[in-house]
């Protein structure tokens, strides 16, 4: 018997967000190797902030609080 797997509008956005957050550090991480790269970095990490608290704010609807460490480039 196969179990149907359904996700909510939230749980949806949840995922895409995640998605989003490897995307955007991937790009950060390429930015920071460059010689001059900083000042798309840092508008990455705006992004990526922006994305994380949206996050927690979906995560509050699932009685989930988060706090976001990043890693040291």
């Amino acid at each position: 018997m196969s179990q149907e797997l359904v996700l909510d509008e939230k749980a949806i956005r949840i995922i895409d967000l995640l998605e989003q957050l490897k995307r955007v550090n991937e790009m950060i991480a390429m930015h920071l190797k460059l010689e001059n790269g900083d000042f798309m970095a840092r508008q990455y990490e705006r992004q990526k902030r922006q994305f994380v608290n949206d996050l927690k704010k979906l995560l509050l609807d699932y009685d989930l609080s988060v706090e976001a460490v990043s890693k040291a480039a």
